[in-house]
């Protein structure tokens, strides 16, 4: 099980995916978080449930959370779902995604966030990533 997150400032530019780089483990069981890059990397090959969500200060028209496996975009399938909001302007927005992903040893997984306000944002996010085995792959 691993437990890691953000609280801070962060600039993310338009239109494009940016990994969040969460810096402080709440809970490593194995040492398997590493905060220096934002990664898990899994320890053993099995299923794993996976949960990201980020809450900031920025009214974009889309804020987008997804979880990455090994560099690439896990969505798109029954049993993913990417987290998406359409902006409230007078609200910090708050997205979640979670995602059950079958990982070999050594596969790695981020939190990436996407935003489409019209220009290279720096906001105030708090971001986190729980992740846990539940079982090996079929």
């Amino acid at each position: 099980i691993a437990v890691a997150g953000k609280v801070g400032n962060l600039t993310v530019a338009n239109n494009t995916s940016t990994v969040m780089v969460l810096d402080t483990e709440v809970v490593d069981r194995g040492g398997n978080f590493n905060t220096s890059n934002g990664r898990f990397v899994a320890p053993k090959a099995g299923t794993y449930h996976i949960i990201g969500a980020t809450r900031c200060n920025l009214a974009a028209n889309r804020l987008i959370a997804t979880i990455l496996k090994n560099g690439s975009d896990i969505g798109g399938s029954v049993g993913t779902l990417t987290g998406e909001l359409t902006a409230v302007a007078t609200a910090h927005q708050s997205v979640m995604t979670h995602a059950l992903v079958d990982l070999a040893v050594d596969d790695y997984i981020e939190l990436s966030i996407y935003h489409n306000k019209g220009s290279s944002e720096t906001g105030f996010f708090q971001s986190n990533l729980l992740i846990y085995r539940v079982g090996t792959s079929s």
